[in-house]
């Protein structure tokens, strides 16, 4: 079953969806990645699709992790 997380960071909303239990399930949000590559974590998907998104506008710095940590934090099932 797909389950889909949402949060908000940098005024932005982020989303990861997959079938967080199927390790061959792809993460939509994120072309050729799959559940596995982040062991079944909706978490860690979330932070590598923000961390990936700092790293592309320049701006990955102590601030911009701690923001990511508690978006992370913050993220609910929708």
């Amino acid at each position: 079953m797909i389950a889909k997380y949402s949060t908000k960071c940098w005024g932005d909303t982020f989303t990861v969806a997959a079938d967080w239990g199927r390790a061959a399930s792809p993460v939509r949000e994120m072309p050729g990645r799959q559940v596995a590559d982040f062991r079944h974590s909706p978490e860690r998907a979330m932070r590598a699709l923000l961390e990936g998104e700092a790293i592309l506008s320049g701006a990955i710095d102590r601030e911009c992790r701690r923001e990511i940590t508690l978006a992370v934090k913050s993220m609910r099932e929708v």
